[in-house]
């Protein structure tokens, strides 16, 4: 089952402002949460649900797989596991341990970080040519996901918007395409 994390907006009475906060859940809550709402010493505390999945690369078959993610530390080493739908733990490869957006692309696939992305807008599609890709990142200085625009193989533009970042707001799925990802498409990046 994939695990989940709740977003609450702590809302102080007569104040009109909110601020978002993670409530991440324990491992052992791995079922769907409802929207609820909840009153906790004079803050109203309004709970939202968000699936968080992960992903990564099999050590044993390299294939990927979706699920929770969990880290295994003993005194000799780390190891790192995705555990699947049906409960099934797989080691993978810690490189290639990415999370799940929260968005999805046009044909609804989920889109996690490392994925790389064909835009359908300008200045990723201009005059019939796809001249830019966008890397789905995470920001570290304002938690959140982004894009960082690079110039894809064979476009037909200088390159000025290479290294443009954005965060993933206001998401319109129509507009976004997976083309592949960093890990197993790393010519797509020029690499």
């Amino acid at each position: 089952k994939a695990a989940c994390m709740m977003i609450g907006t702590l809302q102080r009475p007569n104040s009109g402002s909110s601020t978002l906060y993670p409530y991440p859940q324990g491992r052992d809550n791995l079922s769907r949460l409802l929207f609820s709402k909840f009153l906790v010493k004079g803050v109203k505390l309004m709970i939202e649900q968000q699936e968080i999945l992960f992903r990564g690369k099999r050590v044993d078959n390299g294939e990927w797989v979706v699920g929770g993610y969990w880290c295994n530390k003993t005194a000799t080493r780390i190891s790192f596991y995705i555990i699947d739908d049906d409960g099934n733990s797989h080691k993978v490869i810690p490189e290639t341990i990415s999370q799940f957006t929260g968005r999805s692309d046009k044909d609804g696939v989920k889109i996690f970080g490392g994925d790389v992305l064909k835009g359908y807008q300008y200045p990723f599609l201009s005059d019939g040519v796809f001249n830019y890709y966008a890397e789905v990142i995470w920001f570290d200085n304002c938690p959140a996901f982004g894009i960082y625009t690079f110039k894809a193989p064979g476009g037909k533009v200088r390159g000025v918007s290479t290294g443009n970042t954005s965060y993933m707001e206001d998401w319109q799925p129509e507009l976004w395409e997976i083309v592949g990802n960093v890990h197993d498409n790393p010519k797509l990046m020029g690499v």
